[in-house]
């Protein structure tokens, strides 16, 4: 049971290197600056990656262990999806901070806000199976999109993560950049379906 779900997590975990490097390379070394402060990325990770992957490593799953082309099917999942949150983080990023002026600390907090849904919209990708478990997943993502939200709300985390209370301006540069990450993510998925001949993420989900 616990290889099947070593084949999901390993999803969320290459997901978020594959956008982190992404990040890196088209922010990081041109300017110097990355979009999130150490601490926030801790808090973003354990938000979408961390914590999820924890309970559902634990979850149980019923089905065939499929162990061939283990790296290739993570590779052609979390290419693609963790490009498309790269660029729908870079969006924003831009958006905010160079179209609308945003301040560094509230171009961070968008940033921060996109890592946190587009994480979670990863998840309910990979574990979307009808029946109960779907409605525990979704349920499990919104307490994380409540723990974020009472991140920002509260001061003393607030201030700890140096994140900033959303302004229209903060959330018109978040919706764009979730925007352009779904639409991204949905593109590459069917792309890579039709290239494969099956859904990316069926390999993912469980299986029973």
């Amino acid at each position: 049971m616990y290889k099947r779900q070593i084949q999901r997590v390993a999803r969320l975990f290459i997901t978020k290197a594959v956008f982190t490097a992404f990040l890196i390379v088209a922010v990081a070394i041109t300017t110097g600056v990355f979009p999130l402060l150490p601490r926030q990325f801790t808090l973003c990770s354990s938000l979408t990656i961390g914590i999820p992957a924890f309970l559902l490593a634990l979850a149980p799953s019923s089905g065939p262990w499929r162990p061939d082309g283990f790296l290739k099917e993570v590779a052609r999942f979390s290419v693609p999806v963790g490009l498309a949150l790269g660029i729908g983080i870079l969006t924003g990023w831009l958006v905010g901070r160079y179209g609308l002026g945003l301040s560094l600390a509230e171009a961070r907090t968008v940033c921060c806000a996109l890592v946190v849904a587009g994480g979670l919209v990863v998840v309910m990708v990979l574990e979307d199976e009808p029946g109960r478990r779907r409605w525990l997943v979704g349920g499990l993502c919104i307490v994380m999109v409540l723990c974020f939200i009472g991140a920002v709300l509260l001061a003393p985390t607030r201030d700890y993560f140096d994140l900033e209370r959303a302004t229209p301006d903060m959330v018109y540069a978040w919706a764009i950049g979730l925007g352009v990450a779904l639409i991204l993510l949905v593109v590459s998925l069917r792309i890579v379906k039709r290239l494969l001949g099956r859904d990316p993420a069926e390999a993912a989900a469980p299986v029973g």
